[in-house]
């Protein structure tokens, strides 16, 4: 909140907890940065208030030939026949009530 009275501008800032500045939960979901802004925001620099982008780390999944193949017959062949299996062994009981 703001208003000016007189020659300068008030500001209050209205927070329902100030938990999330807490040591265990300050590096969670940018509240280190929203803490820092507040704090710019109250102290007039308003010009130092931003977003940060969120950076995007590359990474490489690795495995050799053996897990490769473990893979491509755990879903493209087990998982698969599993349901089929499951499904057969459904429609047999029923059929056979």
């Amino acid at each position: 909140m703001q208003r000016k009275a007189e020659h300068i501008t008030q500001r209050v800032l209205v927070v329902g907890d100030g938990s999330f500045l807490a040591n265990s939960f300050v590096a969670n979901g940018g509240n280190l940065a929203l803490g820092i802004n507040m704090v710019n925001w109250l102290a007039g620099d308003d010009n130092l208030i931003s977003i940060q982008p969120n950076l995007m780390k590359d990474t490489t999944v690795s495995y050799t030939k053996l897990q490769g193949a473990l893979i491509f017959g755990g879903f493209i062949v087990l998982l698969p026949l599993a349901f089929v299996v499951t499904g057969v062994t459904i429609w047999r009981r029923r059929r056979t009530r």
